[in-house]
This record gives C-alpha cells, sequence and structure tokens, in this order.
C-alpha cells in the first residue's frame, strides 16, 4: 500500500513538473519579447532586495522600462524607472564629449601635451597627450590599482597627488593599451582649466540642460542632492551590506543618471545637437597604438565588432560601469538603432545585454 501511495506521488509530481514545463515552454513561445524579459528578471530578483532597471530602445522608440527590486533598504524606497544610479566608468563618455566639444570650439587640441596643463607632470610624463588619454594609451597607472577601492572622501587633487608621488608610467605613450581611471581625472580638471568653470557646471550647461537630462549629476566635493537615488550594496554572508559610493572625484566617473536621461544621451548620438557627425565617428572607433594595431577603445567607449554568436562582426559600442555596490552598462548597436541599458545596483547586473539583444533581435 505504501509503494503505491509512494508511486502515485511520484506519478502526480512528475505530471505537475510536466504540466509546468510545458505551460512554461508554451509561454515563451506565446509571449512578446517584452514578457519574456520581464519574467526573466522577475525570475532573478526578489522584490525585497537590491535591484535594477532595464531599458531596451529601437529605431529612437523606447521598447522595455522598468525597475525592479529596492532602491533604498534602509527606508525601503522602491526602484523605479526614474532613480538615479551610480553609473561609474560610463561617466568617462561625458567627459570624452566635453573634451571633444573644446576641441570642436579650437579651445584645445587632442595632441596638446598633458604638461601644457599640468607642467608637474614635466619629467616622467612629459609626452603624452590628451588624444593617448582619451583612449587609455597614455601609460599613466590607474589611481584605483595602488589604493583599490579604499578611495572614500577622495577629491581629484588626490589623485594628481598619487601620481605625483609615483613618478611613473607604465609605458611608453603609445605602444600599449591598460586602462587608466587616473587620465580621465586629469581630462576632467583640463575641462576645468580650459573652460574655467567646475567641471560639473560645463556638464550641466553643455549637455545635462541641452539634452533635458534633469535628474543627472555630478557627485563632486560641492555637494548635490541625492535624496531618492538608488544607494549600493554588497551581498556578504548571505546579508545585503551598503557598499555605496563615497568619493568624489570626478572625470573618471562620479555621475549619477536614470534610464530616461540615458535614452535622451543615446539618441543624441543619431544627431549633431551636442557634436559634429565626424566626432561621434571618431569616439566609436577603435584607437590604434604606434605600430598600427587597434585597441577596443575609443573617447569613453568599447568599440568592436561582436566576436561570436549571432552577432558576430556586426559593430557595436558599449560603456561598462562597475564600482562597489554598483554595476550598469550601455550597449549600442548603430546599424540597428538598438540600445540596452541596464543599471544595478546589487554589485552585479544579473541579465547582460547580449540577453535582452538575443530577445529583443531573434533575426
Amino acid at each position: 500500500m505504501k509503494k503505491r501511495l509512494r508511486l502515485v506521488a511520484l506519478i502526480s509530481l512528475y505530471l505537475l513538473t510536466a504540466i509546468t514545463q510545458t505551460q512554461a515552454i508554451a509561454f515563451a513561445q506565446k509571449a512578446g519579447p517584452e514578457e519574456q524579459l520581464d519574467a526573466l528578471i522577475k525570475s532573478k530578483v526578489n522584490p525585497s532586495e537590491p535591484g535594477l532597471a532595464v531599458m531596451v530602445i529601437r529605431d529612437g522608440r523606447v521598447l522595455f522600462n522598468k525597475a525592479y527590486g529596492v532602491a533604498d533598504l534602509s527606508s525601503g524606497q522602491p526602484m523605479r524607472a526614474d532613480t538615479p544610479f551610480y553609473i561609474a566608468s560610463i561617466a568617462k563618455q561625458f567627459t570624452a564629449a566635453a573634451i571633444i566639444m573644446l576641441a570642436e570650439q579650437g579651445r584645445l587640441s587632442y595632441d596638446d601635451q598633458l604638461i601644457k596643463y599640468f607642467p608637474e607632470f614635466k619629467g616622467f610624463a612629459s609626452t603624452l597627450n590628451l588624444r593617448q588619454i582619451l583612449t587609455h594609451t597614455s601609460g599613466l597607472i590607474d589611481h584605483l590599482d595602488v589604493i583599490k577601492d579604499n578611495n572614500a572622501g577622495w577629491k581629484n587633487k588626490d589623485v594628481v597627488e598619487l601620481l605625483l608621488r609615483e613618478n611613473r608610467v607604465l609605458f611608453q605613450p603609445g605602444e600599449k593599451w591598460s586602462y587608466s581611471n587616473s587620465g580621465y581625472v586629469l581630462l576632467a580638471m583640463i575641462v576645468e582649466k580650459v573652460a574655467g568653470e567646475p567641471f560639473s557646471a560645463f556638464l550641466k550647461k553643455n549637455i545635462f540642460t541641452p539634452l533635458g537630462m534633469k535628474h543627472t549629476f555630478v557627485a563632486d566635493e560641492a555637494g548635490v542632492n541625492t535624496r531618492g537615488r538608488a544607494r549600493g550594496y554588497s551581498l556578504t554572508n548571505g546579508r545585503w551590506e551598503p557598499n555605496d559610493y563615497e568619493a568624489f572625484t570626478t572625470g573618471a566617473g562620479g555621475v549619477y543618471s536614470t534610464l530616461e536621461d540615458l535614452y535622451k544621451w543615446d539618441q543624441s548620438f543619431y544627431t549633431e545637437k551636442l557634436m559634429k557627425e565626424s566626432s561621434l565617428k571618431m569616439a566609436s572607433a577603435p584607437a590604434r597604438l604606434n605600430n598600427g594595431r587597434p585597441t577596443p577603445y575609443g573617447f569613453g567607449w568599447l568599440a568592436e565588432f561582436a566576436a561570436k554568436g549571432r552577432f558576430a562582426n556586426v559593430w557595436y559600442v558599449a560603456s561598462h560601469g562597475n564600482f562597489k555596490g554598483f554595476q550598469s552598462m550601455i550597449k549600442r548597436i548603430p546599424e540597428r538603432r538598438f540600445t540596452v541599458i541596464v543599471m544595478s545596483n546589487r554589485g552585479e547586473l544579473l541579465v547582460w545585454p547580449e540577453t535582452i539583444q538575443d530577445i529583443f533581435l531573434p533575426d
């Protein structure tokens, strides 16, 4: 009798599992891409935990715009599609754009040497130029490699002091490619020197306000109103612990933004509202080393052909930000006028743009 009951139970469990799997397959076959992505994210994000926000854009239309999880665990504030996230290295796009604008105005040149603006670097960094800093081929060390992520309270001048103390470059300018946050901090300071105003003010006046990016701001030492923003967290020993951004350096990071604002930024690349088409093409083209070999980076953007899969040899530009409890990514496929934006306050993306593009671009 007991064996029979166990057999009945096993058969029932099997039938239930088979029915559930069949329903899931049927849903996947019938559901549109929006429903598929929504179901995928909900399967990964607990509504009571830190989460993420996702936007999908094609031909200027927003196909998907949703947020999941909690923005601030201490207050219980839910994540919203207009919640500002710390976007980490995605900020480098704005820094590069500021340099491009000043170059288009004839106020600086990409071939200007660093020592034109920082004479104190004469010696160990006397030959590197702005183009090499923009493309991470300058040889400048990355201050975060020296101090790791212990940069709470750091300001741009602290980065300069560290570079001068280190008194070295990693290689001769243009010989190699090596990511340097320090270089972009210096670029922000050069914008201030040339424009005669704070870096945050320059971005607001020349980029954020013209594009209507009302919820994007620079977290510098002047202080900003960060109410309602997402706080960063990391999972430690099964508990979500605060791991928020606490520095005041600008240029390499320091920017908070929202899905809707980054949509406006993305769409500006199809126009000349901020920069000339020739400048935009240059910014999204791989830089070349002294020996002519291409690097994977332009001006603030990763820029290369997809290496494998259905999108092999399709050109894309992308930017990835990852610091403390924040991780974010923008991936653009210009020939399809297709963009994915993902921002997270839990230290991981959970859903990568490649997965999303497979859902929305099945052809």
